[in-house]
């Protein structure tokens, strides 16, 4: 098994914000949660991060529970994430921002890495000596994506990656995340925009209120008439 999550339940206070999810995502996959504000999508990836912990339920990868472990264990295990409104460091260098990224990792191979992220990203070379805080919102975006691709992960968690952007750059960034799934890595995609989470997912989930109601193929959900009514205008 490369990723489940059974059962798993969340609070805060005395809210519950995750009502016994459980998903899967096969290895070299994506899959997408779809869901309005407050469904528990951004709760779901914070417990699997290891930034919240649940109150019940286990999270799987790669042959072990991980529920619960520190963020610096999740990320060293080979679990990253793309936080939702970048969350760039702003007084830190392009370059910095990007090596912040490989903070347990050491060596010439980390100097590769950069500029395989700089392949991806060739506006991010042309900025590496500027402050993150001067790029624009899609430079941002895009530098949060080298930053979380720096650890190496074999799961990438994407929070949100192409809200309040242009759509020139949600089309760049939508072709950024199919090559980095087309290289191996899983990812696990939080988007409102549900038309374009479908059209890069093999599989989804819609969440509302802390329950999966709906989950199927990309196609099933694209052509599912209650997921048409709610998150395609259809």
């Amino acid at each position: 098994m490369f990723f489940a999550i059974h059962n798993l339940i969340a609070h805060y206070q005395k809210a519950e914000v995750l009502k016994g999810i459980s998903l899967e995502l096969v290895e070299g996959q994506v899959i997408a949660i779809l869901g309005a504000n407050g469904a528990g999508k951004t709760t779901t990836l914070k417990v699997i991060s290891g930034l919240k912990r649940p109150t019940a339920g286990e999270v799987w990868f790669c042959g072990q529970r991980i529920e619960g472990k520190s963020p610096g264990g999740i990320v060293k295990l080979g679990i990253s994430q793309v936080p939702e409104g970048r969350k760039i460091f702003p007084q830190m260098s392009v370059m910095e921002n990007l090596l912040m990224g490989a903070y347990l990792r050491r060596g010439e191979e980390v100097n590769r890495d950069v500029e395989h992220i700089y392949e991806y990203f060739p506006i991010l070379k042309q900025r590496q000596g500027q402050l993150g805080g001067s790029l624009s919102g899609g430079e941002q975006q895009m530098l949060a994506i080298g930053r979380a691709l720096m650890s190496k992960p074999k799961l990438l968690l994407m929070d949100e990656p192409t809200l309040g952007l242009s759509p020139i750059i949600v089309q760049q960034i939508a072709q950024i995340i199919r090559d980095i799934n087309q290289e191996g890595v899983s990812i696990i995609l939080v988007e409102q925009n549900a038309h374009l989470a479908l059209r890069l997912a093999h599989w989804g989930y819609v969440l509302e209120l802390g329950s999966i109601v709906a989950q199927g193929s990309s196609q099933e959900l694209g052509e599912s008439e209650y997921v048409k009514r709610a998150y395609l205008g259809g």
